[in-house]
């Protein structure tokens, strides 16, 4: 099972394309199945796998090229965020920074629209959150 941040859901063995209604129809069966409701779900999920809180923000790119952005956002890197110390930068897809608790932030400009994307998730909105003011302030100062 794959998903994918506008709420779409794959899954193997299926039709390859997002299915809003073959999603809707896994979710009832896990229901049916388990006997439970959404909410005891999604409370089990986090209790077994920790919290999640994901942020998506766009930002008007005035015509920085990728690979310029890439590397600009690598050089003003700091060494540590939230005091958190950046344990990995990944470049392979705009620049990425994962913290060494497991949070990261990745700074993006699409390769089809005019925008940067700037996307966080930590395991609390507020940390999230200045995960976020964090890279759209990057992103200002290289734009």
């Amino acid at each position: 099972m794959g998903g994918e941040e506008s709420g779409g859901y794959g899954y193997g063995n299926f039709i390859p394309e997002r299915d809003g209604i073959l999603n809707s129809l896994k979710i009832i069966e896990m229901l049916s199945y388990t006997g439970k409701n959404l909410s005891e779900l999604i409370s089990e999920i986090e209790k077994k796998y920790g919290k999640s809180s994901f942020i998506r923000t766009d930002f008007i790119n005035p015509g920085i090229e990728k690979t310029e952005f890439v590397r600009k956002a690598k050089e003003k890197a700091p060494s540590n965020v939230d005091n958190l110390k950046i344990k990995t930068v990944k470049d392979y897809d705009g620049v990425e920074f994962v913290l060494e608790d497991g949070s990261w932030l990745l700074m993006r400009p699409s390769g089809t629209e005019p925008v940067i994307r700037v996307y966080a998730e930590s395991e609390e909105i507020k940390k999230t959150k200045r995960l976020i003011k964090w890279g759209s302030e990057i992103v200002d100062s290289l734009t």
